[in-house]
């Protein structure tokens, strides 16, 4: 699974809307839809942003 999709999975489920992530609509829209990935900084932060640790954010590769 995606970053964008992960991301979006743990936001529906803790009720996180994109105003309260503080981030612009478009940036988001981009991610949820595999436009562009977040660097390392911007998925800590994100991750932090919605209490989850970044690395069940991150795709690694197998």
């Amino acid at each position: 699974m995606s970053f964008g999709k992960r991301f979006l999975e743990i936001c529906k489920k803790k009720d996180i809307s994109r105003e309260r992530l503080n981030t612009k609509g478009l940036l988001m829209r981009r991610y949820e839809r595999d436009e562009t990935k977040p660097g390392i900084e911007a998925a800590a932060k994100n991750g932090v942003i919605v209490d989850v640790f970044c690395t069940p954010l991150l795709v690694l590769p197998t």
